[in-house]
């Protein structure tokens, strides 16, 4: 079941692309003029899977290939948005206040994404020599 999920990733410059889309609307949206109660760092948390998934999407899209470079742009590029974003945040979004701990869970989310490429990634080389 999760070889067939994690496994239409593969290629899969389209779904790169939509995560991405959605993690810049959740990023760059003001924010709410009334906030409510909130669950005690659920942002930090969303930051994480935010990032953990778009990480994994897009080294996904060229998992064949086994590119270092590759990956080293993609990592490269996640941190340089995970800057910038917190920037944009604190100095143009309305409502919005750049926050590091944010940075912080975008970075651990990278990671975790990388994590998870890295781990399918040995999985498929095993199975591939098994056959």
């Amino acid at each position: 079941m999760i070889a067939k999920v994690f496994g239409w990733f593969e290629g899969n410059y389209i779904m790169a692309v939509i995560c991405t889309v959605l993690v810049f609307i959740a990023l760059f949206m003001p924010g709410d003029p009334e906030p409510g109660e909130e669950i005690p760092h659920l942002d930090k948390v969303i930051h994480l899977l935010m990032f953990a998934g778009m990480c994994f999407c897009w080294l996904m899209v060229r998992i064949n290939e086994n590119s270092d470079s590759y990956v080293i742009y993609v990592l490269l590029a996640l941190i340089v948005l995970t800057v910038g974003s917190e920037l944009i945040q604190y100095y143009w979004i309305p409502r919005r206040s750049g926050d590091w701990f944010d940075g912080l869970a975008d970075t651990v989310g990278i990671a975790t994404g990388l994590l998870t490429y890295r781990i399918w990634l040995k999985s498929k080389r095993s199975k591939a020599v098994k056959q």
